[in-house]
C-alpha cells in the first residue's frame, strides 16, 4: 500500500487534469503543490475520531489552497469538496498553521553582503536606493463609493482601494 506524499497524484482529485486548469484553480503548479505537501504532510496527518480526521493530507492542502486562491465562501468550498463547513474551517486553520511552522525555514533574511548586492541591483533597475525587497499589495474593500465611480472597482468586481507595501 502506497502512503505518504508519494501517492498525492493518484489521490488528489482527478479534476483539473490540465496543468493550466490546476494553476488557475490553485494559483500554484502541481509540482509546487507536491513540494508543499511533502513539507507539511506529517503536520496534516490527523489522529482521533470523526469525519475531519479522515481527510487525507493532499485533500486538506487542496481545500485550503482552493479557499485561499478563490473568492468562495467556506460553504461553497465544503460543497465542492464534499465536506462540512466546520471541517473546511478546521482544515484551513490546520494547513495555515502548518504553513506558519515552515516560516523560519523558508523565510530567511539575506546576509549583509547579499543585502548590499540586492540593494545595488534594485537601484540599477528601479532607481530606488536602499531597497532589498518588495512585498505584494492587497485590496481594502470599501463599503460604498461616491457616485458609483467605476475607478474604485477592482478586477474581482468589488469596490476597493489598493494597499501596496
Amino acid at each position: 500500500m502506497v502512503t505518504g506524499p508519494e501517492k498525492t497524484r493518484a489521490t488528489l482529485m482527478d479534476v483539473p487534469q490540465n496543468v493550466d486548469d490546476f494553476r488557475s484553480h490553485f494559483r500554484i503548479s502541481r509540482n509546487t503543490f507536491d513540494i508543499i505537501l511533502q513539507d507539511i504532510y506529517h503536520s496534516l496527518l490527523l489522529k482521533g475520531k470523526g469525519q475531519h480526521d479522515t481527510v487525507s493530507p493532499d485533500k486538506q492542502l487542496a481545500v485550503c489552497l482552493w479557499y485561499l486562491a478563490n473568492q468562495e465562501s467556506m460553504r461553497e468550498v465544503a460543497h465542492l469538496f464534499g465536506l462540512s463547513k466546520s471541517t473546511v474551517h478546521g482544515i484551513i486553520m490546520k494547513v495555515c498553521n502548518a504553513f506558519m511552522d515552515l516560516g523560519p525555514r523558508v523565510i530567511v533574511w539575506p546576509s549583509p553582503v547579499r543585502q548590499r548586492e540586492i540593494a545595488h541591483d534594485v537601484e540599477e533597475i528601479c532607481k530606488l536606493p536602499g531597497v532589498i525587497g518588495f512585498l505584494d499589495g492587497s485590496h481594502i474593500r470599501l463599503a460604498s463609493i461616491l457616485n458609483r465611480d467605476r475607478d474604485f472597482y477592482n478586477r474581482k468586481g468589488f469596490p476597493s482601494m489598493q494597499l501596496q507595501v
